[in-house]
């Protein structure tokens, strides 16, 4: 099993730029109410729909993002 937090991202120059073009391209959106998820008891809870729904884009962790896309399926 994967854990997050353990693992030490390798950021190129490279990749640190497209990142950032990234967020100026998507900077004009906004989120609008809660995201919409699996919220069985495996895949994600309320909480973390919430932390993802509420927090500026640049303070969500490589964690809560992998919470969001663990309940993407299906």
């Amino acid at each position: 099993m994967i854990f997050w937090e353990d693992i030490d991202p390798i950021l190129t120059s490279r990749l640190s730029a497209s990142i950032e073009t990234a967020y100026e391209v998507f900077s004009p959106y906004q989120l609008n109410g809660t995201i919409t998820y699996c919220n069985c008891p495996v895949c994600m809870t309320d909480k973390t729909a919430k932390d993802l729904s509420t927090r500026p884009l640049k303070e969500i962790p490589a964690s809560l993002l992998a919470e969001y896309t663990n309940s993407a399926h299906g």
